[in-house]
């Protein structure tokens, strides 16, 4: 069995055109003391990539879980596309993978990223934004 083939398709544009390659090299995995398991999970996930669209298998798995939670059976680029989305309010803090190049042509999308916007101490009222979308957690100092 091979790394991609339990995925077909890029999540977010559709392409079948997937590659992999490791990102993780022995000095790094040495140091983080990763085991084998661990090391085989980053290389995936970090790995794993459209050749089309760049995403890789973290932001494909960030579009699949965006477009389940509104009902959306299709890739992310044809969710972006929809009359619904696009009338979404959108957060996006740090870019949040390969899915900024697809939120950003959203009209209600915002993008802003540590330290200006701390995701500990938002500074929007409730229900400003529809939907929040990050990738990772800074934490500041």
């Amino acid at each position: 069995m091979t790394m991609t083939s339990l995925i077909e398709a890029c999540t977010c544009c559709g392409s079948k055109d997937l590659a992999t390659r490791k990102v993780l090299w022995q000095e790094l995995v040495r140091e983080w003391r990763l085991s084998a398991y661990e090391t085989q999970y980053i290389d995936r996930q970090q790995g794993l990539q459209c050749q089309r669209c760049s995403s890789n298998l973290r932001t494909m798995a960030l579009a699949l879980a965006i477009c389940n939670c509104y009902g959306h059976s299709g890739t992310f680029a044809q969710f972006i596309e929809e009359a619904k989305t696009r009338r979404l309010r959108v957060l996006e803090i740090n870019e949040a993978g390969g899915l900024a190049q697809f939120l950003s042509g959203l009209p209600g999308h915002t993008i802003q990223r540590y330290p200006e916007v701390d995701m500990r101490q938002m500074p929007y009222p409730e229900h400003s934004y529809d939907l929040v979308v990050h990738s990772d957690f800074h934490i500041g100092a």
